[in-house]
């Protein structure tokens, strides 16, 4: 039987590598975004640090999309991670892809952690370590300019605080944190606030007593005192309430239209009719015409959602930047059998049960409603 002390030191030599492998691919992705010319592989990492110039500045919290001003484009949450770097480390984009790369090695220590609360064996957690450590996606997300990078490791911190929360009688101060943890998330990532109720629903339907009540609201408080200062913001700037974002129009429509594929293509906010509205208009009238498109061709949207979900759970990637045969086939290879694992794992389930596992089975569900938490 191998010792605990032998898995812990695994898990050491994980995290390590883990980040010498996130360090690696931070060099890598600047010298080639450096060679291109731009900020990043992707152009919505070019949003991103224009709204951290802004924040730098002190001047309006705004990006033009198209010749269209957009004051609540994105959600202020990486860009203010990115402002933090650039005013410790200056301008150079690799600061930034650092301190990514050690938040990512974070976010492998709190994957094992998730999984010591799910089932408490020392071999589960380093394996976990491991897998996390060298998944290639992960680590190739990791440095690039883009949310992801922020909101892997804060939803797993909110996982591992419902998991510590769930298992505690009295966890007044993991709950708060964790609803913190959800609410920064929610601002990193906006569509993440569709999981909060997702998750936190079931708990409560499933453990109907007044402690677990208490620790849901506790939950709620956290995550509105993070968002509480943006809505403010919107409120004063729209006057009107906006939850996170005003691009939930053109994203709704960018996936639900006559000449959409499945795959993102925005070219649409060149049409003249959209260029001349402004941004509330704008994101109202595009949530109309995907609404629309909808109501009248409802097997075109089966297609396009099962065209979406097999993107989603592609083992390769699918966008251009990056793209080559050799990755192509180091993903597939990598990405198959931990799907198949996956599955494995799932028909060992089972027959379990509430009153068979107790409470260890509900950081599992978390795990799952929240799938991948990177696209690639």
């Amino acid at each position: 039987m191998i010792e605990p002390r032998a898995y812990s030191r695994a898990l050491l030599a994980a995290l390590v590598l883990g980040l010498v492998l996130r360090l690696g691919a931070a060099v890598v992705v600047d010298s080639a975004a450096r060679r291109q010319g731009s900020i990043c592989l992707f152009p919505d990492a070019n949003i991103y640090w224009q709204l951290a110039d802004a924040i730098l500045r002190g001047g309006p919290y705004r990006v033009f999309q198209w010749e269209v001003p957009h004051d609540a484009l994105r959600t202020p949450g990486f860009p203010v991670f990115l402002a933090v770097c650039r005013a410790i480390g200056g301008d150079p984009t690799l600061f930034a892809r650092v301190a990514q790369a050690v938040l990512g090695t974070v976010a492998i220590g709190l994957n094992a952690w998730l999984i010591w609360l799910v089932r408490p064996s020392w071999r589960l957690v380093a394996i976990t370590a491991w897998l996390t450590a060298l998944d290639p996606f992960v680590v190739g997300f990791t440095p690039l300019l883009l949310s992801e990078a922020l909101f892997l490791p804060l939803l797993l911190a909110m996982l591992v605080g419902l998991g510590k929360a769930w298992h505690t009688k009295r966890a007044d101060l993991a709950s708060l944190t964790t609803g913190l943890a959800g609410g920064c998330a929610i601002l990193v990532k906006p569509s993440f606030a569709l999981f909060v109720p997702l998750i936190l629903g079931p708990w409560l339907i499933s453990a109907p007593k007044l402690a677990t009540l208490r620790k849901t609201a506790l939950v709620g408080l956290g995550a509105v005192m993070i968002m509480s200062p943006w809505w403010v913001r919107n409120v004063r700037h729209y006057q009107r309430f906006v939850a996170t974002a005003l691009w939930g129009g053109a994203s709704l429509y960018d996936g639900l239209n006559p000449e959409a594929t499945g795959a993102s293509d925005m070219r649409f906010l060149e049409r003249d009719d959209l260029r001349t509205l402004d941004e509330v208009a704008q994101d109202e009238e595009l949530k109309r015409r995907a609404w629309q498109f909808c109501r009248e061709h409802p097997d075109r949207v089966m297609t396009l959602a099962l065209a979406k979900a097999a993107r989603f759970w592609s083992p390769w990637l699918n966008a251009d930047a990056g793209r080559s045969n050799l990755l192509m086939v180091a993903t597939t290879l990598w990405t198959v059998p931990l799907y198949l694992l996956i599955l494995v794992g799932l028909w060992r389930l089972r027959h379990l049960h509430d009153h068979d596992r107790g409470p260890d089975l509900a950081p599992a569900r978390a795990v799952l409603a929240a799938g991948r938490t990177v696209t690639p």
